[in-house]
């Protein structure tokens, strides 16, 4: 259950370093749309269970902030057993709760 990067290091690091989170964008922000995020229930590598569920606390409390400033039928879906990589790791869920969330 390792998972293997296919870039270096340093241009993971640099994608990272560079990206812009979506409730900092949004801190002063309203969008009049609706937005479904997609929440894995497994927060990250860390194999600690109270450090998963202070994790997921934490990100789902960022994640409630973002629908808060989106449209009314806004939402999170929750995704059991998947972590960080989630689309590499079930990629079944993944496509039949994207086909969910489009109907």
């Amino acid at each position: 259950n390792k998972w293997r990067l296919k870039c270096s290091r340093d241009n993971e690091a640099e994608v990272y370093a560079k990206r812009i989170a979506i409730s900092d964008w949004l801190a002063s922000r309203k969008v009049d749309t609706d937005v479904k995020l997609v929440f894995s229930q497994r927060r990250r590598g860390k194999p600690d269970p109270e450090e998963q569920a202070t994790l997921f606390s934490r990100d789902m409390g960022v994640a409630q902030g973002v629908v808060k400033r989106c449209g009314p039928g806004s939402s999170i879906k929750v995704l059991d057993g998947v972590g960080h990589f989630l689309v590499l790791e079930d990629p079944d869920l993944i496509a039949s709760t994207l086909d969910s969330l489009i109907e």
